[in-house]
This record gives structure tokens, sequence and C-alpha cells, in this order.
């Protein structure tokens, strides 16, 4: 997904002061007039918004996130409501059962629009809908989540759990970005960081000895073949992570 990619040109600014990456994703942004995505699933529209919301945050400029907030206020089935569900994947935008793991991807989208606002109601949005998702798909076990509801309970054909290597990445790589923007003494803050350690610890134990990881992390030999998506959104998360160091 090109928005995953963004998000990668935004760090590599952050960490080379680059002016080519930002111009970059400038280019990207205008291109589509900063507003958000299209897609009838709650979380997938948001993915672009990221990188949106962090051009703002580098140089604020309202035109650059009110797109991002005039399209969350649409009265949608997807539109943001705590107590509602809304992030679910489509053509089920409203039902729970279609809950996906790689929409947690665009959480940190509401903690840089608290940063950036100062309003409540985007953590609010955050923690209802990402500990929501959380306690329906994450087995709590393993520390790892399922794709979807549809895969909790059924096993490999090797008797294994099914948690997809991908997924896991997706959220993976959101919760740094989303610890960078969440202040710190955010209530959930911790559950967040404790999260995180948990999934980096059931990770790094599936890491097979090629380096990369397998499409089911609980079963490596369902789909032999290197998974190398999952293995990019884990591995430098792995390596080097202030999370993980200042434990």
């Amino acid at each position: 997904m090109r928005s995953t990619w963004y998000s990668g040109v935004i760090e590599a600014y952050h960490a080379t002061a680059d002016p080519t990456y930002l111009n970059q994703a400038l280019q990207w942004a205008e291109k589509h007039q900063w507003k958000i995505g299209k897609e009838r699933s709650g979380f997938n529209r948001l993915f672009c918004a990221m990188t949106w919301a962090e051009l703002h945050l580098l140089d604020p400029n309202p035109m650059k996130i009110v797109p991002t907030i005039d399209g969350l206020r649409i009265d949608l089935p997807y539109a943001p409501e705590v107590g509602k569900v809304w992030y679910s994947h489509e053509p089920n935008p409203t039902d729970v059962r279609h809950v996906y793991a790689d929409s947690l991807y665009a959480a940190p989208l509401f903690a840089m629009l608290y940063k950036a606002t100062g309003d409540q109601k985007y953590l609010d949005f955050l923690n209802d809908a990402f500990w929501n998702v959380t306690d329906v798909i994450l087995d709590k076990d393993e520390a790892l989540y399922y794709r979807d509801p549809s895969y909790i309970g059924i096993e490999s054909p090797n008797g294994e759990k099914i948690l997809w290597s991908r997924g896991n990445g997706w959220v993976f790589a959101g919760l740094p970005r989303l610890l960078k923007h969440l202040p710190k003494d955010a209530p959930n803050y911790d559950r967040y960081v404790d999260l995180y350690r948990r999934m980096a610890k059931s990770l790094a134990a599936r890491q097979q000895d090629d380096g990369f990881w397998r499409s089911n992390l609980d079963d490596p030999w369902h789909y032999t073949m290197p998974e190398s998506s999952g293995t990019a959104l884990a591995a430098g998360l792995l390596l080097d992570n202030p999370v993980l160091i200042h434990r």
C-alpha cells in the first residue's frame, strides 16, 4: 500500500533531514489535496492521513489536516464515534465480526490529531477502537493477532494456530509511531507499551534461521516460503527501538 511507503518516506526525513524525502511526501499530499481515502473500511481510509498529519506537525498549517478532520465528521457508517463500531472491513464497516488486524496501523493518526488540536475526542476514538479490535482478535496466550475473527479456532494442517505475519507486522509497526505521539501521561500509554513489548518477545521467538518470518507465525511449515512484507514490518523495529531499550 502506497500509504505505508510514505510512512517510511517521512521516517527517512526524520532520520536524515534530507529535503528530498520531505518534498516527495508533500508532492504526494498535494496531489491528493490532503484528503482521506475513499475505502469503505474505517481505518484503511486513514492510512494516507497519517502522512498529512506528520507534515502538519513538522510545519503547522491547518489546510493539511482540515480535510481529515472534516472527513471524520461525515455522517457515514464509518465515521468515528465512541461506543460504535465504525472501523471494520468493507462491506461491513459497522460489524465487529469484521474487524481486522492491519487496520490498527492507522491508530497513530488519532494521537497526531490530538497533538495538533488538543481535542480529547481523538484519544477517545483511538482507545475505543484500538482496544475493542484487540479484545476481539488478540490471542492473549501468544500476544499476537489473528487476521480477523474468522481465523479464531481454525488450525493449520499441522494443528497450529493461524497468525498472519503481515497483519501482526501492521500492528507492530504502528505501535512505535503511536507511542511517539501519544502523551506519556495518557491513561493507556503504559498499556500500549506493554502490548508492544509482549508482541516483540513473541515475534522474536518466531524468527527463522534465515532471518525471515513465515506467513503463519505459529506454524512456519504451513507456508515455508519466506514472508518479506511481515519481515520488513517487524525486523527493523526489533533491532533498535527506544520503547524496548528503555524498559
